[in-house]
């Protein structure tokens, strides 16, 4: 990898040409990265290529921003239809408030929406870097350049949200237009296919500030498995394909239209402890995850948005550290998650994205 050394270090808007070819093996590991050349991390990181986690071997690029709390925000853009495993010549152009992929030539999508700029424009420029954190993955490159843009046109304006409101279909699934939409939930929603949380609102049918987002995958669109957000309230759920950057205090809005909803049950009161293999299961309600230093390694099942994690007494949920991690021990295979470390233990939630203090409890 080129030496990030600073904001002005590396290379700025342009096109970034990679011929390559990753193994994958079905598992992440293997990545094409322009990373932040200022070094930090959540920051402006361009993904050329990776490996998704699903065991599909599928290919895809990713744009990552630095959110308002500091968090890791992020937009990926799959490429279908290549094979995962062959030599490809992958091409990523960073533009002014667009950045473009395409493979082989084949154009593979657009990301228009918190784009960072360059140092010559007031942000941090990227080096080039390859990495392979996995000794079951490979990845080989041939040829490496870079381009930068000849000139620097405007960003486009971005349009003014709309007035009109979408309704699902008989399926449970509401699709954007070209437009800013207002998409209203009700109890027939399900899936929001082409959520821009830049330019489109969640009608929701409750006070917005009591609506919770957490990030979650999504298995059961006919278009394949997607990252995206979860936004829950009371009553009813909604699931916003590749919507990541949804912010319920600024893409919710009261609806006024939708049903009551219904009431939501009381939490389970009962406690889950750790089975043998130090491995705790949740179930279909909320669950108490009950912790002791060493005793919990492994949570499969935890769900943000109902379960809580039990500290160990005397370990204030302040103290706590909260960080997203990579688990190979599980027999059921590798994952992404979030590790919760405390003074002389820790406990790996798999799949638990979007934990955060509410979701921690002393005792």
């Amino acid at each position: 990898m080129e030496w990030p050394l600073g904001r002005s270090t590396g290379h700025g808007y342009g096109t970034y040409t990679v011929t390559a070819k990753i193994t994958s093996n079905g598992e992440p590991g293997a990545a094409i990265v322009l990373w932040p050349a200022d070094d930090v991390w959540p920051g402006g990181e361009l993904d050329m290529a990776e490996t998704a986690a699903d065991g599909s071997s599928r290919l895809y690029g990713t744009v990552h921003w630095r959110k308002d709390d500091g968090g890791n925000g992020f937009q990926s853009t799959f490429y279908d239809g290549i094979d995962p495993n062959a030599v490809h010549t992958f091409v990523l152009t960073w533009a002014p408030g667009r950045v473009s992929y395409s493979v082989d030539g084949k154009d593979m999508g657009s990301v228009t929406t918190r784009i960072g700029a360059d140092a010559a424009n007031g942000g941090v420029n990227v080096t080039i870097g390859a990495l392979n954190n996995n000794p079951n993955t490979s990845i080989t490159l041939y040829d490496v350049s870079y381009t930068p843009l000849a000139s620097v046109p405007a960003p486009p304006p971005t349009p003014p949200p709309a007035t009109g409101g979408i309704v699902p279909d008989a399926t449970g699934t509401a699709r954007g237009t070209a437009g800013a939409d207002v998409f209203v939930a009700t109890g027939k929603l399900t899936l929001i296919n082409g959520f821009d949380p830049a330019r489109d609102v969640l009608a929701v049918p409750v006070n917005p500030t009591t609506v919770r987002a957490y990030a979650d995958w999504d298995f059961a669109s006919p278009e394949g498995a997607s990252w995206g957000m979860r936004v829950t309230w009371d009553g009813g759920s909604a699931f916003l394909r590749w919507g990541s950057r949804f912010d319920p205090a600024k893409n919710a809005v009261r609806a006024g239209t939708a049903p009551p909803p219904a009431p939501v049950p009381a939490p389970a009161p009962g406690r889950i402890t750790p089975d043998a293999t130090g491995t705790a299961r949740g179930t279909a309600g909320a669950d108490v995850f009950a912790t002791l230093p060493r005793a919990v390694t492994l949570i499969n099942g935890f769900d943000t948005s109902k379960d809580m994690l039990a500290l160990p007494p005397g370990v204030a949920s302040s103290a706590a550290r909260i960080f997203a991690d990579w688990d190979r021990s599980s027999p059921e295979g590798a994952a992404w998650g979030v590790r919760v470390a405390w003074g002389d233990g820790s406990a790996f939630l798999r799949w638990g994205y979007g934990l955060d203090a509410r979701s921690l409890i002393s005792g």
